[in-house]
């Protein structure tokens, strides 16, 4: 869900290791910034937009660029940016790659540069005498929480973990209320390497049960209403993928990686506030961004996170946790509340990894 920016140079936790990469740029709030990005893209691996919740920042629109299967492929892809790059993602571990700016070229006679650290290193900085004891008590009694929090939920690379399954099967329901509307459905999504399946059937509301199938980049179609209709490959995919786990999840799968590196999770102090078993930590700032969060006292998952973007006042609870592969544990029961008003409910009903799927689920009917 954001960091920092740069070409820099990789501190490597072994020499010369090669491993798989993502390059994320900064996030938008609308497409096209991101898109003009895209369009201008002149570097190595395979470029794209993607839609991803942000904390603290809300949907937000990014470059992202993936197949960079080694340290000369990310340096090329680094070089052909258009504009900053956001983060580097270790697609093995899932974790931000710790970097660090290069040594300033040695002036010939002259003393050695010192050699200055970008905020990409997780070297600790020096930490100044707090000025008032018992704010200084809240923040590190908060940030021991926020440790506890990123073992809870899993570490750092539960999306990682989803999204490098052979297979995938994730079940749920998904209610949206619009003023006097709801509509509510059941969706199965399903993944066997690239083959992508997704099953909708509406219970309530507008809109017609139906079933698309992508076959990797060769074939997609549709089935609705007892018809058969072929399909763009590309567009497809994506309208898909929007339904998959790592989209519909982003949030909570993210909850771990964003705790542990990003910025708007740093300052927060823990604070008086109601709700029995629920610890509540808040900014000094509570005016716009991430402006509150709540843990489970007894097992440090978020219990809520209140966001205030665009002028509202967003809440997204988070209830009856479930860990359904090691590492990946998400709340079964999601709430999106807007200005006080539910907007939204998602209840995961099944979310396995690496199932065996039957050899027919992606043939055409």
């Amino acid at each position: 869900m954001n960091l920092g920016m740069g070409a820099l140079l990789l501190l490597w936790g072994a020499a010369g290791r090669a491993a798989p990469f993502v390059v994320e740029g900064e996030g938008h709030p609308t497409e096209a910034p991101a898109a003009a990005q895209l369009e201008a893209y002149r570097g190595a691996g395979s470029a794209r937009v993607v839609r991803r919740y942000s904390q603290g920042a809300g949907w937000q629109y990014l470059l992202l660029v993936d197949g960079l299967d080694d340290s000369a492929a990310l340096a090329k892809a680094e070089g052909g940016f258009p504009g900053p790059v956001a983060r580097v993602i270790d697609v093995e571990t899932g974790r931000p790659v710790a970097r660090a700016a290069a040594p300033a070229p040695k002036a010939e006679g002259g003393p050695a540069p010192v050699e200055k650290k970008s905020r990409w290193s997780r070297e600790p900085r020096p930490k100044k005498p707090p000025k008032d004891k018992g704010a200084a008590d809240a923040r590190e009694g908060a940030n021991a929480l926020l440790m506890r929090a990123v073992e809870a939920h899993g570490g750092p690379g539960a999306a990682a973990r989803v999204r490098e399954a052979g297979s995938l099967r994730f079940r749920y329901t998904r209610t949206i209320l619009t003023g006097d509307r709801r509509m509510e459905a059941e969706h199965l999504w399903l993944r066997s390497g690239a083959d992508r399946r997704l099953d909708i059937k509406v219970a309530e509301g507008a809109g017609s049960s139906s079933t698309t199938v992508v076959r990797g980049a060769g074939e997609a179609w549709v089935s609705a209403n007892g018809q058969v209709t072929v399909r763009p490959v590309d567009r497809s995919g994506e309208m898909v993928d929007r339904f998959g786990p790592e989209q519909i999840l982003a949030f909570p799968l993210g909850l771990g990686a964003d705790i542990e590196t990003a910025g708007a999770w740093r300052g927060l102090h823990v604070s008086a506030g109601e709700g029995r078993g629920v610890v509540h930590l808040r900014p000094k700032d509570g005016t716009k961004g991430l402006t509150e969060v709540g843990l489970y006292e007894d097992t440090a998952l978020v219990a809520y996170v209140v966001l205030v973007q665009g002028g509202a006042v967003v809440r997204i609870e988070f209830d009856d946790y479930k860990t359904f592969a090691s590492g990946v544990v998400v709340p079964k029961r999601t709430r999106v509340i807007r200005d006080g008003a539910l907007r939204e409910e998602l209840v995961v009903l099944d979310l396995d990894l690496d199932p065996s799927l039957p050899s027919t689920s992606f043939d055409r009917p």
